[in-house]
């Protein structure tokens, strides 16, 4: 993976200076969620004459076995219910654009009720970009497939998108994929033991470094959705950044701009690693199951340069803090007394 430094530096457009003084600095709480399971590694160890069958698309970007719809209710509905406190902030919800992500995501309509309260929210602070009726935005970041193994192998996320390798990246082919996704979650177990309507969902996509645009339309998981937004002349090909790093980076900058503290981004285990790894150069052991959760803290910091003809530019950099991964059985909250984090979570694996 490029760009292994633990600070990374990256630019400010013009349009953005305005809310830096009061995101400075600030520290936002990220969790790295990893994926259910997917349906093609059941195959690998259960049927593999089956597994051997399957195309090079299929072994890149497989769905979620229904267990796998199972586990991300379960992690979301951890994650959310130990962030319960009344003063929690909303947060911000981003996913890799591959199908195993997707599937995870939308199972944070089961596990979240936005309808009475918007735990969930859209990053940006702009007028008119927001979800309707309270619907559970969820950021499409194409960059955040990279540090997967096989799209890493094949070039990276953005020669993935650009073969037709990941259904999900676009709104004409999400439109088509969403309806087979959302019938395998139905037969999981946690929507057939009488859970309650569950909240909307409306995923979105980066159309800018600082902007999103709506991929669909608000929609219910218990029924496929029914409208979706068309793309517009141009905008077939969304921001795919082959930089993992960067691309996470962005996702905390939006979060900060926002005024929020908190994302959570739905990625895979090469991530967690990465930036447990190569970016915060941790060197404990942990392993990475489905729907584990790696704890990290970003600060954010903003610089503005002068240069010779009196123009000023402005960057930012972000500083990164491991503090253990976690089945999502065993998860905890950050710990709200400082210096405690590190004692107790920094290098470890709880629960496993």
């Amino acid at each position: 993976m490029p760009r292994p430094e633990a600070i990374l530096f990256l630019s400010v457009s013009s349009e953005q200076t305005m809310s830096l003084s009061s995101s400075s600095g600030k520290e936002i709480s990220v969790l790295l969620l990893r994926h259910g399971e997917r349906e093609d590694e059941v195959n690998l160890y259960e049927n593999p004459e089956d597994y051997k069958l399957l195309s090079k698309k299929e072994k890149l970007d497989p769905p979620l076995t229904s267990t796998g719809y199972d586990q991300a209710a379960e992690a979301f509905s951890k994650i959310f219910r130990t962030n319960s406190s009344q003063n929690e902030k909303p947060t911000a919800l981003f996913c890799s654009p591959l199908k195993r992500t997707v599937g995870t995501a939308l199972m944070v309509a089961s596990a979240v009720d936005n309808k009475n309260n918007s735990h969930i929210v859209l990053p940006t602070n702009a007028e008119g970009k927001s979800s309707p009726t309270n619907s559970i935005p969820i950021v499409m970041m194409n960059g955040l497939c990279h540090c997967a193994a096989r799209v890493y192998n094949i070039g990276g996320a953005r020669v993935a998108v650009s073969k037709g390798l990941v259904d999900c990246a676009f709104n004409d082919t999400l439109a088509s994929t969403l309806p087979s996704l959302l019938r395998t979650m139905r037969q999981g177990q946690s929507l057939r033991d009488g859970q309650s309507l569950p909240s909307t969902v409306q995923f979105w996509k980066e159309d800018s470094n600082t902007s999103f645009a709506p991929m669909t339309d608000s929609f219910s998981i218990l029924t496929n959705p029914t409208m979706m937004i068309s793309e517009n002349n141009g905008e077939k090909q969304h921001i795919t950044d082959d930089d993992f790093h960067r691309t996470v980076n962005r996702a905390v900058f939006q979060t900060a701009q926002a005024g929020l503290n908190k994302c959570i981004l739905v990625t895979h285990r090469e991530g967690i690693r990465y930036f447990a790894r190569t970016v915060c150069r941790d060197t404990s052991r942990f392993s990475t199951p489905y729907c584990c959760i790696g704890k990290f803290r970003a600060k954010i910091e903003y610089y503005t340069d002068n240069d010779t003809d009196s123009n000023s530019s402005t960057s930012y950099k972000v500083e990164w803090k491991f503090f253990g991964v976690t089945q999502f059985e065993n998860f905890q909250p950050f710990s709200t007394v400082k210096g405690e984090e590190k004692s107790q979570d920094q290098g470890k694996e709880a629960g496993l």
